[in-house]
């Protein structure tokens, strides 16, 4: 695991500088040792990303003044071929390139600050790049720059951090390094994350400013096609017109919750009836199967009820007949017809009463 390093004595400059030897060419400014190196011996960092504008002012600035008043901030290559990458200084370095080119050699000489990079490959390289970030944090600079930097920023820490070579919180660690506010820091993050590809190359080439494309990273990718067709058509962006857009987002977004919270309570109300309604239904059912039970039950009683009267009628017309055949003589009297004719009225009734 790579050792932990102090990020303020990183920023300032605090590794080791090279020893240089003192000759002509050695000067010490600021408790700098300050090496004029050729400005042939110089070579631009492959993870320089800022702008290489306004090159042709700055150059007449430095011939007005007759010398590179900052100097640049190189870490050497090698020691056999004496050649060193720039950190930081490459528009100085082409403004130099331009002057000499036209013959002013006296300007071929470049004053530098020699840093001397330790830590392994990884941890060098990220070295070098925020150092190269942090020397750029006075220098003129595009919204592009501000941005971009703050991503690359954030790589890096994060390499830091998962290295366990840095400590503390993430955003504060990159105001840091960028010697800016913590909320600065949140809007370029909004701007990387959320502004469309077609913005950020606007953006690149410097047509719009942070708060307009901050306001722009707010709005959906929908409405920030809109507003990207509307400037290819030549309509200027203004704050103003962004922020009125999100105003009105807002407000229908809003809208659109209510009337879905609205649809949802209805839906529920809905449910509910239904609910209740199907309820009813199987309470009335339930009633009905219980009175249609109660009436089998009541015509079963019925039945019985008469079927054990009936038997009990017959019983006794049955016993009235026994009695009536006992009394019966073998003379035909006028007594016995009766009593003969008796017993068939009651055998009738018999036939009646079993076909109840």
């Amino acid at each position: 695991m790579a050792g932990k390093f102090n990020l303020n004595d990183l920023l300032n400059q605090g590794t080791t500088k090279v020893k240089a030897e003192k000759d002509k060419n050695t000067d010490v400014a600021g408790g700098y040792e300050i090496k004029n190196i050729d400005v042939d011996n110089l070579i631009p960092s492959e993870e320089n990303f800022y702008s290489m504008n306004n090159i042709e002012e700055l150059k007449n600035s430095i011939e007005l003044t007759g010398k590179v008043v900052q100097p640049l901030i190189v870490t050497p290559l090698g020691t056999q071929n004496r050649i060193y990458k720039i950190l930081s200084g490459h528009r100085r370095r082409q403004a130099i390139l331009s002057l000499v080119a036209e013959g002013k050699n006296e300007y071929k000489k470049v004053p530098c600050i020699v840093e001397d990079i330790d830590g392994d490959y990884n941890t060098k390289i990220i070295k070098e790049e925020l150092i190269l970030i942090s020397a750029n944090s006075q220098r003129e600079k595009t919204a592009w720059d501000k941005v971009e930097e703050a991503k690359r920023t954030r790589t890096l820490l994060e390499s830091m951090k998962n290295m366990g070579s840095l400590a503390g919180d993430l955003r504060k660690n990159i105001a840091k390094v960028l010697q800016t506010s913590s909320t600065q820091v949140a809007r370029y993050d909004a701007i990387n994350r959320n502004l469309i590809d077609e913005f950020i190359e606007v953006l690149k080439a410097n047509q719009l400013n942070i708060s307009v494309a901050y306001e722009i990273s707010g709005l959906s990718k929908e409405e920030q096609n809109i507003l990207y067709q509307d400037y290819s058509n030549g309509k200027e962006i203004e704050l103003s017109t962004v922020q009125e857009i999100k105003r009105n987002s807002r407000e229908n977004r809003e809208k659109k919750e209510t009337t879905n919270i609205e649809n949802k309570e209805i839906a529920e109300d809905k449910e509910k009836i239904i609910a209740r309604e199907s309820r009813e239904t199987e309470d009335k059912k339930e009633i009905a199967e219980a009175i249609t039970t109660d009436d089998r039950q009541e015509e079963s009683d019925t039945g019985a009820a008469s079927h054990t009267k009936g038997t009990i009628e017959i019983d006794a017309i049955n016993y009235a007949i026994m009695y009536l055949m006992s009394a019966k003589i073998n003379e035909p009297t006028e007594e016995v017809k009766v009593i003969n004719k008796n017993i068939e009225g009651l055998k009738a009734a018999i036939d009646i009463i079993k076909n109840l």
